[in-house]
Formats: structure tokens, C-alpha cells, sequence
């Protein structure tokens, strides 16, 4: 079975999952129709393909998104139960929720395009899907048609948010593949760039786009070449590809296709509300912006204790204990009333005594009572969070941040915590101050990605690695560029990547292979027909069996002569093993007529015991030719054809 080390059908995952059939596959995963045995429902088994189930830094990252994508719940998201891993069959998977109905790919390939009231209904659905998520902190980055179901009832779900990223953890992840299909990817998740939910909405925007025309404004022969029109061409405007979309709801399409996230919607929620004006006949109202808000310190207080937008609730209760022990020592020195007499040495002795007795005994019950009166807070997790944002919510608990380290990570943005110590759950008293070390975001590649096109596959490999990025490529034929060279990269040469990032290179096939016509190659000897045909690129199969022929050499070939062939394709050679009884040899010269100039020569042998091809080549004309004649029996007769008209016929007989 592809994709997984063997058949899972009929396992059990989790001691609870029966899996009953495949129900379809995807680039990154195996789908399954599963039945849980404890709560007696269908449910749908995403098992990883191989290459992903046995690297575990991207088990790590898939089980982490997962479980955040496990938390949104909306009735146009698909539901996902449970993720994990099941050690007996070596196999990681995510259980969902089985929709029946169908995918919006099947739909638009039945109907071609749709209604623009449907495609608006089902567009606002899936925005509904993704206001949920973005609010959420997790964005989907592979929204297709693929991924939008349709069920039963009408509803809209959105699938595969299982493969999503959580918002905040950058774009790539060391190893990581482009997620997404290049035909709906936004331009700075093409070029590898930081995304966002905005990347989301240009992804939505291109599926109304299909919706409402049957085609996605950049399409192409290769993944290089579709990226680079999301990357650098403007889309076709939808009202000239359908003339009958109303005006509003054009502008508003077009609006989320911009190229630059920042003149794009700022949220599923303004979309949502752009294509109700433009179903309403309204012009689409939004606000513009150039860049995410993200640096705005932002604070709220949650029942689960995260922070986020709102109103804040901290209230700051500064302590100046030392401050109000002055004032307090200081009114009891004004009650105190000067002496008035004299004492004597023996009795100031002891009043100093005193005095220092009552003072070590006053400071020390003043610190076991402030010990006694601080309470105990438990310390929050603030890892992963921006440094304003964490210094708010441990100022909150009562505890102040000191910053002790900073270093860089691919995983963690700049200025966002990476660790904390004491650890999260810790329980300290309030004060209490936690040293947090901060990520500088991910190293970038000096002087942007190197430029090796033109170069050899190994060398701009080599090229590539050396500054720390990872390598993938595709095969295309070019009548220019030799076999084995880079003919183009994604990203483009100088982009700005961060190290660790994938880099596409397009390798050269050289040109494509054209068809030309077989030669014969009946009665030839076997080694050197081997190496004609391996020169003409052709694979060679053999086949060898008793004939009245020599040993070693070729009394039958499929294709025939003169079929049609290319580079690559297969020719069967049968090759005699020699014959079973005696044979008689003659030779004959045959007189090729002198037209036409080619001709296709057939010479056939009768004996006793069958009917052979001995010659059967195209062969110029008015040309001679010998051949040598194998046959048994008392009596045998050859027979000449040139493009199927004899021309001659020769009889032998035992002397």
C-alpha cells in the first residue's frame, strides 16, 4: 500500500480504532475510514506516509499543530479527535471526523463554475471556518478545493488544519517542505517569507476566483513557473474572464489577491464583511494597512491565563516596605521625650543592651511576619510569547522578568521567550524574579539565496548547503540547457531567507526525447544490437527460445521495424538458443530495385518444419545484399518483398 510500511486495514489504533477501508490519499497522508469501538461512531484515520512518519522533528511539529488545531471547534471546521503515534505499527496518525459529502475539487470538476450566490454562501463559510481559527492563533496555509468539503446537508468544512501552523511559530520549520498547492499559495509563502492569516485570505480569494470562473488565475506546465506568476504577474480581472460578476463583488476579489499582504483584508472578518456589501450591491468598504499590528503591547486577563487584545486587568500594588518602616521609626522617635537627668554608666549599659536586644528582635519578626505575609504564586507558562507580552502577564502574577540570555532560533521569532526559569507551574513567593531568554528569531542567509543557475546539479547543491539551506528538485526537459544544470530556482536568486529554508532547483533533462522509426535488426547478433539500441537510449528486454538460427542471434523483435519509437521506451529482442537438429547453409545475394530510394525489405524462409523471418530493415535502393540462409528438410524456398511486393523467390534443395 502506498505511503505506509504495510497494510494497516483491519489494525487496530489506540485499542479503540478498527480501520475499515481507504477512503483516499493525499500529498503527506493515507485517509481511512475507521470505527471507534467506545463511542460506536465512523471516523476518518489520516496516517502519515513513510518519508514524514520517520522524521521526528517534523513528528514533533505535526503532533504540536495538531493538538492546537485539536482545540478549534466550529461547525464549519472538521473536527479532530485525537493525534498520535502507534509503536507496534510505526505508523503517527490524526483521527477527525468523517464527513459524508463531497469535496468542492469534485463539485467545480462536475460543474465547471458556480452560481456567484452559492460561491458567496460557501465562501462566507469557509471565512467562518477561518475567523474561528485565526482567533485562535493557528492558520491553515493550504486552502484549496481540495480541502473544503461538502456535506450532506449543504454545510461547508474546512479539512486539514491538522497540517496547519500555529500562528507565531514562523513559516518553515528546519526540513520543511512548501506546504500548500502552488496554485492557491500566496506570494510570500511561494518566495518562503513569513505568513500570516493574510496568507489565508489570498488563498480564499483564488478559490472564488475558480469558483466563479472554473480556472485559477495562474496556472502552467510546472510548479516552478506557477509559483513565479504568484510571485510577479497580476490576475487576469475576474469580470473580464465572466463578464456578468456584478462590479462590487469584482473589486472585492480582486482586493484579497493583492501582492502585498498589507493592501489585502486585515482579517477574515473584514472579508466577510467586503463580499456582504458586494452581495448587498454595496462597494466593498475595508481598511488598509501596510503591516500587521503585531508590536502593540496587548493585554487581557482569560480563564485558562493567556493574554491577548482587550482590556487589561492588572493592577499594580507597588510595596515600599522600607519606606514605610522609616516613617514608622520615625514617629516613634518623636514620642520619645529627652531624658531628664543624668544616669549613671551602668544603667546606660543596659538601656543600650536593651535597645539592641529589642531591635534584633523587632527586624527579625519583621521578616519572618513578611515572609508569612508574601503568598505564594504559581509561576505561568510565557514561553513562546512576545517579551512585552510576557513581562505583562508575569507583572500580572505578581512577578517581575529580567531578560538573561538571547540567542538565535528557526523555530521562535525574534524577541519572543524561548525559556523561562523557575519552569512553568513552579511555586514561588510573590516578587519572585523569572529569567527568560529570548529568541533573535532565525539566522539569515548573508547576501540572500546564491544564484546557481546555470550550474550543475552537484555544484549548486554543494553551493546551497554550505550556507545552511536544504535542496529539492524537479525534472524538466530544456533544449537549451544540458542534462544535469539548474535551469531555474525558487526562491528567486537574492531573496532574503531565513538558513534552514528549502530551496527548489528546476534540473535540465536535456531535450525531450522525439520518435523515430525502428530499424530491423532480425538475424543480427546479439551484443552488438544490444549496444545500437542502449546508444539510441531504448531499454532491451530478452527473450530466448530453440530456432533453426545460429546461436546468439535475433530471430524476432517487437516493436517491428520501422515502428515509431522514442528514448526510453522498451524493444524485445527473441534470441535463438540454437536449433534441435542439422541445419544446411546457403548464402544469397539479393538485387534491391532502384526505386524507390528506401525500401522496406522482407525476406521470408519455408523449410520443413516452419515459415521465418530471416531480414526484415529498410534498405537503399538499387543497392546488394548478401544473406546467409539456415533451413533443414530435403527442400526450402526463400521469398524477397520490398514494401510488401515480391520480388523475387529463390528454392534450395539436399545435393
Amino acid at each position: 500500500m502506498s505511503g505506509v510500511k504495510w497494510s494497516v486495514i483491519g489494525q487496530v489504533l489506540g485499542d479503540r480504532y478498527e480501520i475499515q477501508e481507504r477512503i483516499g490519499s493525499g500529498g503527506m497522508s493515507v485517509v481511512y475510514r475507521a470505527h471507534c469501538s467506545y463511542l460506536h461512531r465512523d471516523v476518518a484515520i489520516k496516517v502519515l506516509r513513510n518519508q514524514y512518519a520517520d522524521d521526528e522533528e517534523f513528528l514533533r511539529h505535526f503532533s504540536r499543530e495538531a493538538r492546537a488545531a485539536a482545540r478549534l471547534s466550529h461547525p464549519n471546521i472538521v473536527n479532530i479527535y485525537d493525534v498520535g503515534q502507534d509503536e507496534d505499527l510505526d505508523i503517527s496518525y490524526i483521527i477527525m471526523e468523517l464527513v459524508s459529502g463531497r469535496s468542492l475539487k469534485n463539485i467545480l470538476a462536475e460543474r465547471g463554475s458556480l452560481d456567484p450566490l452559492e460561491a458567496l454562501d460557501i465562501t462566507d463559510q469557509i471565512l467562518g471556518a477561518l475567523e474561528c481559527a485565526h482567533h485562535n492563533g493557528v492558520i491553515h496555509r493550504d486552502i484549496k478545493p481540495d480541502n473544503v468539503m461538502i456535506d450532506e446537508s449543504g454545510r461547508i468544512k474546512v479539512a486539514d488544519f491538522g497540517i496547519a501552523r500555529a500562528q507565531g511559530t514562523g513559516t518553515f520549520v528546519p526540513g520543511d517542505k512548501i506546504v500548500g498547492s502552488v496554485r492557491y499559495m500566496s506570494p510570500e509563502q511561494a518566495r518562503g517569507r513569513h505568513t500570516d492569516s493574510r496568507s489565508d485570505l489570498y488563498s480564499v480569494g483564488i478559490v472564488l476566483y475558480e469558483m466563479l470562473t472554473g480556472t485559477v488565475p495562474f496556472d502552467g506546465d510546472s510548479t516552478i513557473g506557477v509559483a513565479l506568476r504568484q510571485m510577479n504577474d497580476e490576475p487576469e480581472p475576474i469580470d473580464q474572464v465572466r463578464p456578468d460578476v456584478p462590479r462590487p463583488l469584482a473589486d472585492a476579489i480582486m482586493s484579497s489577491l493583492a501582492k502585498d499582504p498589507g493592501e489585502r483584508y486585515a482579517s477574515a472578518e473584514q472579508m466577510r464583511a467586503a463580499l456582504d456589501d458586494a452581495r448587498q450591491g454595496r462597494a466593498p468598504t475595508r481598511r488598509r494597512r501596510t503591516h500587521r499590528d503585531d508590536d502593540d503591547t496587548r493585554v487581557v486577563s482569560r480563564s485558562d491565563g493567556s493574554i491577548g487584545a482587550g482590556e487589561s486587568s492588572m493592577v499594580r500594588r507597588p510595596r515600599d516596605r522600607g519606606a514605610q518602616r522609616y516613617r514608622d521609626e520615625r514617629d516613634s522617635r518623636e514620642e520619645l521625650e529627652p531624658p531628664r537627668r543624668r544616669w549613671g554608666w551602668t544603667a546606660f549599659i543596659w538601656i543600650l543592651l536593651l535597645l539592641a536586644a529589642s531591635a534584633v528582635v523587632g527586624y527579625s519578626a519583621y521578616w519572618v511576619w513578611d515572609w508569612f505575609a508574601v503568598p505564594v504564586v504559581e509561576v505561568p507558562d510565557v514561553q513562546g510569547e512576545r517579551v512585552p507580552t510576557a513581562e505583562a502577564v508575569l507583572e500580572e502574577h505578581g512577578l517581575t522578568a529580567e531578560i538573561v540570555a538571547s540567542t538565535h532560533d528557526e523555530d521562535v521569532p525574534a524577541n519572543h521567550v524561548l525559556s523561562q526559569k523557575p519552569d512553568t507551574g513552579s511555586e514561588v513567593r510573590r516578587g519572585h524574579t523569572v529569567e527568560l531568554t529570548v529568541s533573535e528569531g532565525p539566522q539569515w542567509v548573508d547576501g540572500g539565496v546564491p544564484d546557481v543557475i546555470g550550474e550543475s546539479k552537484l555544484s549548486a547543491q554543494v553551493t546551497l548547503e554550505n550556507e545552511g539551506l536544504s535542496v529539492d528538485f524537479s525534472d524538466e526537459y530544456h533544449d537549451e540547457v544540458p542534462s544535469g544544470h539548474v535551469i531555474d530556482q525558487i526562491p528567486e536568486p537574492a531573496s532574503r531567507v531565513q538558513r534552514g529554508s528549502e530551496i527548489i532547483l528546476e534540473i535540465s533533462k536535456g531535450p525531450e526525447p522525439r520518435p523515430f522509426d525502428l530499424p530491423g535488426y532480425i538475424g543480427e547478433a546479439e551484443d552488438p544490437t544490444r549496444e545500437a539500441l542502449d546508444d539510441k537510449g531504448l531499454r532491451v528486454r530478452v527473450v530466448r527460445e530453440t530456432a533453426d538460427m545460429p546461436e546468439g542471434r535475433i530471430i524476432d523483435q517487437d516493436p517491428a521495424p520501422g515502428t515509431e519509437v522514442a528514448a526510453g521506451d522498451t524493444v524485445t529482442l527473441t534470441v535463438s538458443e540454437g536449433p534441435d537438429r542439422d541445419l544446411n547453409e546457403d548464402t544469397i545475394t539479393i538485387s534491391v530495385p532502384d526505386e524507390p530510394a528506401e525500401q522496406m525489405i522482407r525476406v521470408e524462409l519455408i523449410d520443413a518444419e516452419s515459415t521465418r523471418v530471416l531480414f526484415h530493415d529498410r534498405v537503399e535502393g538499387g543497392s546488394e545484399m548478401e544473406l546467409s540462409v539456415y533451413w533443414s528438410g530435403e527442400a526450402a524456398r526463400v521469398f524477397v518483398y520490398s514494401d510488401d511486393s515480391p520480388i523475387e523467390s529463390i528454392t534450395f534443395r539436399e545435393d
